[in-house]
């Protein structure tokens, strides 16, 4: 409704993400460092977007310290922070912190929550070597494959609906 109303009165809406500060200095830097590493910094700032200790900070910070995050180069970073206005220079480092706190339990949580893998679950004494003698693949040559093939063979096609020989007029 409301952009609706926004629509009629002629108002362009454009939200500003931090999605779109970091399109801007990726832009601008391209041409003088490395490409940055857009899933990484994709799932931080996916990360962040659901945490609400990052809400007070305004996008373009949240931007730069993302990508403070993934970049290690003090150069680039120099180079980043004068894509944002000065009264929020001094906001990044604080929300930079934050970052490095949300990373570190998102991180630990991820661990958490994937199961480990086959090989881990496994007492090493119990895992014993499979060799293709002891695999058993008759059930692929079985009964019901040649059964199969018979009854695509006895069906009939004509004019009336046929299942398995037998004939139902419609």
């Amino acid at each position: 409704m409301e952009m609706k109303m926004l629509k009629s009165l002629g108002w362009e809406v454009n939200a500003i993400t931090p999605y779109s500060y970091v399109e801007l200095i990726e832009w601008e830097l391209k041409q003088h460092f490395k490409p940055i590493d857009r899933s990484t910094l994709d799932e931080i700032l996916l990360a962040f977007s659901l945490d609400a200790k990052l809400l007070e900070y305004r996008p373009c910070v949240i931007a730069v310290s993302a990508l403070r995050c993934i970049l290690e180069d003090e150069n680039c970073l120099s180079h980043i922070t004068n894509f944002i206005p000065i009264d929020q220079k001094k906001k990044i480092q604080p929300c930079y912190n934050k970052m490095q706190e949300i990373l570190v339990g998102y991180q630990k949580t991820e661990s958490n929550r994937n199961p480990s893998s086959p090989d881990t679950v496994l007492i090493k004494e119990l895992q014993t070597p499979i060799s293709m003698e002891h695999i058993d693949l008759s059930f692929m040559d079985g009964p019901t494959m040649k059964e199969k093939l018979k009854r695509k063979r006895d069906v009939q096609h004509d004019d009336d609906c046929v299942i398995m020989n037998k004939k139902y007029h419609v």
